[in-house]
């Protein structure tokens, strides 16, 4: 079975979370936030993620998950 659909981002919000002591260097910036998507066509829902990335916006070097 194949179905088609569409997504659209309801809320992409940055979360916040707690420094860990002793600190953790890393080579470049980590972010976390959590994201709402609704589906729609011959799909249809919402899903939520716990998104994270690791990006340096001067070098374009990084990915997200």
């Amino acid at each position: 079975m194949r179905a088609s659909g569409t997504f659209e981002v309801e809320e992409f919000s940055p979360a916040q979370l707690r420094k860990a002591e002793p600190a953790v260097e890393t080579a470049v910036p980590v972010g976390v936030a959590t994201l709402r998507k609704r589906y729609g066509g011959e799909i249809d829902g919402v899903s939520t993620t716990l998104f994270t990335a690791a990006y340096d916006q001067g070098s374009g070097t990084g990915t997200g998950r």
